[in-house]
């Protein structure tokens, strides 16, 4: 269900509504499909160490398969064109920090990538990323980049957007990465990354059912959240406030991006609309001015220029902005002139076309160390469009498999869930997860790797 935003009168900086909104919503929502495709052939014991290694060829079948079941179409193409186009930029976003074993298997990006490259995407549009790239590196993401053909990016190298920022009255000593570093000792900015706020049309997430002693789950919403900002130190202090950041931001990262830095101008002299509003967005979608008219939407580039004019007004002190209406009134962005020539967007449409859970192994303590007296072979991998519920899931696995262990894991955090759940970003409602189970016929050992 979409939300209006001009009718709704919706701000940016202000999620109350939509809070409010999802309670009597939710009731009558359909129930949230996550497809999980076993294959008991994923891995097998490697003969010099102690942990389960995949096997790429397994993992690609447990990919491929996943695609279709998630989508419903008959073919692996058919399926990643429903979800992505060759124009898309797609930045793959994986768990690298915890290292190969407990984190994002390479073997998993490797088959992703791949199938998306069969699928027909340029490889020049495909990106691995993290927030270090020390991480990627030991992890051995920029091996997979190499063989495949395709870039791996830092967040932290690639710097932080100044105009989008999580606020949250809290703050560290800020340290050498961070966007304010050097400007101030602390801050209760935390700035987007530009990977995600210029870059990246589309996110596809792989993340780990991984046991995180402050999250509960180093998984989608973690994830993607801490990977994708700066100041983050200052998070790992006190759960309420590590509650509130990882929903507001991963939100933030979803659903926020810049158009322009300051060459607005010089795009609307071009008179071509891809160059001035988010990616996806036609000239038959529906563009509100209100400072010009409060009722009716106006020709495209009339919204935008007008919006542009004003915004380089003295006189005008507020920010002017545009909103955009889908035909089918299922999505709109609003778009924000700042004085500084720069234009954001929020969108109720997440740029992150699906998510993936790498449950291959379940580490259910530990934290973010290798614990291998505390894993489970799930040899699994998990697929939707919505973060909270897999995360829900990857909870209730990391506490069923301690309890299985006969380990003492105590209370994981849920409160994460719940905040994400009352900003629309998924459910953490289990009774509304409808988990759909897909098992691959097992291969005989001599075809294994």
């Amino acid at each position: 269900m979409g939300f209006n935003l001009a009718k709704l009168g919706y701000s940016c900086y202000s999620l109350i509504g939509l809070c409010l909104l999802s309670v009597t919503v939710n009731s009558a929502e359909p129930p949230v499909r996550v497809v999980a495709v076993h294959n008991a052939s994923a891995s097998r014991p490697a003969t010099s160490r102690a942990y389960f290694k995949p096997q790429p060829r397994e993992v690609r079948r447990m990919v491929d398969a996943g695609v279709r079941s998630w989508t419903g179409k008959d073919s692996t193409l058919a399926a990643w064109q429903s979800l992505v186009t060759p124009k898309d930029v797609i930045g793959l976003k994986v768990n690298a920090g915890p290292g190969p074993v407990i984190g994002t298997r390479p073997e998993v990006a490797r088959a992703v990538v791949a199938s998306l490259i069969d699928a027909g995407i340029p490889r020049k549009n495909i990106f691995i990323w993290d927030k270090f790239r020390d991480d990627l590196h030991a992890s051995g993401f920029f091996q997979v980049g190499q063989d495949l053909g395709v870039e791996v990016a830092g967040a932290e190298k690639a710097g932080f957007e100044r105009s989008i920022y999580h606020t949250q009255a809290l703050v560290a000593p800020l340290e050498r990465g961070d966007l304010e570093f050097g400007e101030l000792k602390f801050s209760p900015r935390s700035h987007l990354t530009r990977l995600v706020a210029h870059r990246f049309t589309s996110i596809i997430q792989v993340s780990s059912l991984l046991h995180h002693t402050g999250a509960g789950v180093d998984g989608c919403l973690h994830g993607l959240a801490m990977g994708s900002v700066d100041n983050t130190r200052r998070f790992k202090h006190l759960k309420v406030h590590l509650d509130n950041a990882v929903a507001a931001i991963h939100h933030m990262a979803a659903k926020r991006g810049i158009i322009s830095t300051g060459d607005y101008g010089k795009r609307l002299k071009s008179g071509k609309l891809a160059a001035l509003v988010p990616p996806g967005i036609k000239g038959d979608y529906s563009f509100y001015y209100e400072a010009e008219d409060s009722e009716n939407a106006l020709p495209p580039l009339r919204a935008l220029g007008l919006a542009h004019t004003d915004a380089m007004d003295e006189k005008i002190e507020e920010d002017p902005q545009v909103i955009i209406v889908s035909p089918d009134e299922k999505h709109d962005w609003q778009l924000t002139f700042h004085k500084n020539g720069s234009v954001e967007y929020l969108t109720t449409r997440s740029k992150i076309r699906l998510h993936i859970v790498d449950a291959l192994l379940c580490q259910f303590s530990g934290g973010g160390q290798v614990r291998l007296q505390y894993t489970t072979v799930m040899n699994e991998l998990r697929f939707s469009d919505d973060p909270v519920a897999l995360d829900v899931l990857s909870l209730r696995d990391i506490e069923r498999q301690a309890k299985e262990a006969r380990f003492n894991l105590g209370p994981v955090n849920r409160d994460i869930s719940r905040y994400a759940a009352l900003l629309r970003l998924g459910t953490d409602n289990p009774d509304r997860i409808k988990l759909e189970r897909v098992s691959l016929p097992v291969v005989f050992p001599e075809n294994r790797e």
